[in-house]
């Protein structure tokens, strides 16, 4: 699809710093709330806080990312009209979208890992094992008066860690 100005739409996306945010917050958000949405639903989720993220946070983000796209798109036309004649150097085009898109791949993996990092290590609590994961109302109760409440369930069930994770 060709922008009236007979460029791709993807090239007026990659003229401003101000759009390029705004497709980072927008693709951020939603994919995130994709996520995170269908676990707050099923009730997986014990933290009050997670509500605010997913309700509040979240959206915000989207929705000043949808503002910021078109802010961009249209200080970025402005830049081409100050010039006399503008020319579609689709190199450079090509080459703000690669750098774009590994940036983004970088934010995105650290925000990824470390994630993924939080959450296996919290599945590998008591509070996890035995009321999340495993419904043992019983057992549970008698794990946290016990002396075992001190030692975590991974150090004797399986082992800890994501390596423990992923043989178990």
């Amino acid at each position: 699809m060709n922008a009236p100005t007979g460029r791709p739409v993807w090239y007026l996306l990659t003229l401003h710093w101000l759009s390029l945010a705004g497709t980072v917050l927008v693709t951020t958000a939603g994919i995130s709330w994709l996520f995170v949405l269908p676990l707050h639903m099923r009730g997986h989720v014990d933290n009050p806080y997670v509500g605010i993220v997913i309700f509040l946070i979240l959206p915000t983000m989207f929705f000043l990312g949808l503002a910021l796209i078109p802010i961009g798109i249209f200080l970025g036309k402005n830049r081409l009209r100050k010039v006399p004649e503008p020319v579609f150097d689709r190199k450079a085009a090509i080459e703000r979208l690669a750098w774009f898109l590994g940036l983004t791949t970088l934010l995105n993996l650290i925000i990824g890992t470390q994630i993924t990092y939080r959450a296996v290590n919290y599945m590998e609590t008591p509070q996890f094992c035995g009321a999340t994961c495993h419904t043992m109302a019983p057992e549970f109760a008698a794990y946290q008066n016990s002396p075992h409440s001190r030692v975590e369930c991974v150090e004797c069930h399986v082992a800890p860690g994501a390596a423990g994770w992923v043989s178990s």
